[in-house]
């Protein structure tokens, strides 16, 4: 697991999820907005990895914020259209990795028979 605890990565998505916004949405600053989407992605995977080189998971993980900055300085529709398909099916990727990563660490503390809700639970 490369995150315990879910709150770090739900206010990173969030974050990360606003300078998306502003990417669509503001013409002007489009470029620098993708750019900052990237570099921000890059630092919390490599905080969250406890300063160890990507795995071949975290890097599906970093794959959206890499279509977005493709789709920012991109010039020809077909290949906006594309990067948009590809930014879409990256989410999903990355919705279904966290999902998983969920799902193992509930499996593992469910093996703690500590009795108490708070420990078996408590990093989700």
């Amino acid at each position: 697991m490369w995150m315990i605890g879910g709150t770090a990565i739900y206010v990173s998505s969030a974050v990360l999820f606003i300078i998306t916004a502003y990417t669509f949405k503001l013409g002007k600053y489009q470029k620098i907005c993708s750019v900052l989407n990237v570099l921000l992605s890059a630092v919390v995977l490599y905080f969250s990895s406890t300063h160890l080189f990507f795995s071949p998971l975290q890097f599906f993980i970093f794959l959206p914020a890499l279509f977005f900055v493709m789709l920012a300085f991109a010039r020809f529709n077909k290949v906006r259209s594309l990067f948009k398909v590809l930014l879409f099916i990256s989410l999903l990727i990355w919705s279904g990795i966290h999902f998983s990563q969920l799902k193992q660490l509930q499996a593992y503390y469910k093996t703690q028979h500590t009795g108490e809700s708070w420990q078996q639970y408590g990093a989700l």
